[in-house]
């Protein structure tokens, strides 16, 4: 995804959206600013997160993370690690989100069972 980051102002997000642009800014604009540029390729704050030239990052509607470089060599076994401690759950739940109908027992159970089976995140 090509997206924005700015610590900034930005507008017309229907349209930006439309071609596939993100935005990811401290305000949304109702009208044209007076816009300089006065820096490029430098650290940057953008809603309390310092972004420096050269950093990982993963954005999504949700907002922008950070991730460490040194972690970027492990990291889709890390995100395996979560998303097979998190399924259990998430299957139990299933019926709820189909049907409205949840089981808090179960629940419980497989909370019960992560607990003993616990995946050590690599650092």
């Amino acid at each position: 995804m090509l997206a924005t980051i700015t610590n900034g102002g930005v507008r017309d997000l229907t349209e930006v959206e439309k071609m596939g642009v993100g935005y990811f800014a401290n305000c949304v604009l109702v009208s044209h600013g007076y816009v300089h540029i006065i820096d490029y390729n430098c650290p940057v704050k953008v809603g309390g997160l310092l972004i420096k030239p050269g950093d990982l990052l993963c954005a999504d509607m949700h907002g922008v993370i950070s991730i460490p470089l040194s972690v970027a060599p492990k990291l889709a076994q890390i995100c395996q690690k979560i998303q097979y401690s998190e399924k259990p759950v998430l299957e139990k739940c299933r019926p709820y989100f189909t049907q409205g109908i949840i089981n808090i027992n179960e629940i419980k159970e497989v909370l019960d069972e992560m607990k003993q089976r616990k995946p050590k995140i690599v650092k």
